[in-house]
């Protein structure tokens, strides 16, 4: 008897438990909008771009737990475009930015996916609310700021050893960003293997870029090259990779510290007030192509990896190029002018020591030494 009692529990136990995991599948299936996503679907969106829809959908789960009218807003399209337009409001009225609406439609119809192209009343007061901030376009860094900006930042580095280290890779990085049109991020994700470079005395006086995993990828393909060909430059970055080992990044450290380094330079130059960013090389090296060298637009779209001249239309900005300079004062035009003629000499050549003589890249080897053990012997070279 006490047997089958027991027995009797156990089947009940394992009744109730599967119970349990339908009625919890049920419930995550309802949650993710009548849907379960699959490895592969959710490999559709990047990790970035997935975190951005996720804080979109916070917002909107956060504002729609305190509307008691909006119990039922999924029954019909109409009481979906009224909540959901309602809540654009929200963000609007609450000095929100534009962008932050935009995700969190996007992770609406993410979310529930047959809500897609019925949410007319949102998106249309999106578009309103983007035409009364307007877009505000990258300000190109004109090849002027370059060569000032990569001549600050090698004597910066001649003078000071501690900062050398930093200093040396900012300029040279800076520089390619310009000549060769990049994002900051894809610079910043660079190699040493991702660089070729043509041997001393070929006939070949180019260099080529690999991208590897670039913004634009889904449309222009998961690989991507660029070029530069200015031998001032290609004989920089030959100096400035040689004994490397191949998987080193040419930036030895975050993100933060390249913006944060940027900008040191810029106040070195008494050009912090003018809101130069990074992210004006890429544009600022399109308008030079276009405006000073002559390049056509469908080969310029193509240098940069565009996939249509209207996107191309953003970085090719003369009049903002233009009214940058005009702004400068006549001592502040002086002084960059002064310093562009004081990076001439840095400009065209490097030093003629190697970079060892003149910087250490031993914390970034010694971390490659202890991940990668095939490497230890050439690294300890170096070191």
């Amino acid at each position: 008897m006490v047997y089958m009692v027991g027995r009797r529990t156990r089947q009940s136990l394992i009744i109730l438990c599967v119970l349990f995991y339908v009625v919890l599948e049920c419930f995550c299936y309802a949650a993710a909008g009548g849907r379960k996503e699959t490895v592969l679907e959710r490999r559709r969106v990047s990790p970035i771009h997935r975190a951005r829809l996720e804080q979109g959908l916070l917002l909107f789960h956060t504002w729609l737990q305190n509307q008691r009218s909006a119990s039922g807003w999924l029954k019909s399209w109409d009481s979906s475009n009224q909540i959901v337009a309602e809540f654009v409001q929200h963000l609007y009225d609450n000095a929100y930015r534009p962008s932050h609406a935009k995700y969190a439609l996007l992770g609406i119809q993410e979310q529930w996916k047959y809500l897609r192209h019925h949410l007319e009343r949102p998106w249309a007061a999106l578009t309103v609310w983007q035409r009364e901030v307007g877009t505000k376009n990258r300000i190109p860094i004109s090849l002027e700021f370059v060569q000032a900006f990569f001549g600050v930042a090698i004597s910066w580095g001649l003078e000071d050893k501690e900062a050398a280290a930093i200093m040396f890779p900012l300029a040279i990085l800076v520089r390619l960003a310009f000549e060769c049109c990049l994002r900051v991020g894809e610079v910043l994700a660079l190699h040493v293997k991702d660089v070729q470079l043509p041997r001393i005395g070929s006939m070949m006086k180019v260099g080529v870029i690999a991208i590897l995993k670039p913004k634009n990828k889904g449309a222009l393909g998961l690989q991507q090259f660029t070029t530069f060909t200015s031998e001032m430059t290609i004989a920089w970055v030959r100096w400035f990779v040689r004994d490397l080992p191949r998987n080193v990044k040419l930036w030895p450290t975050t993100p933060y510290n390249f913006r944060k380094a940027f900008h040191s330079v810029m106040n070195r130059m008494e050009c912090g007030e003018l809101g130069l960013l990074p992210a004006g090389l890429r544009a600022g090296g399109c308008t030079h192509l276009h405006l000073i060298e002559g390049m056509e637009i469908p080969t310029l779209r193509y240098k940069v990896r565009h996939k249509s001249e209207t996107s191309l239309a953003s970085y090719v900005q003369e009049a903002v190029a233009a009214m940058t300079m005009l702004s400068l004062s006549e001592s502040q035009e002086l002084h960059l002018m002064s310093l562009v003629e004081g990076s001439s000499c840095v400009w065209l050549s490097p030093p003629a020591c190697a970079w060892q003589e003149l910087y250490s890249r031993w914390r970034q080897l010694l971390a490659l030494q202890r991940t990668k053990p095939f490497l230890s012997r050439h690294s300890r070279r170096i070191l």
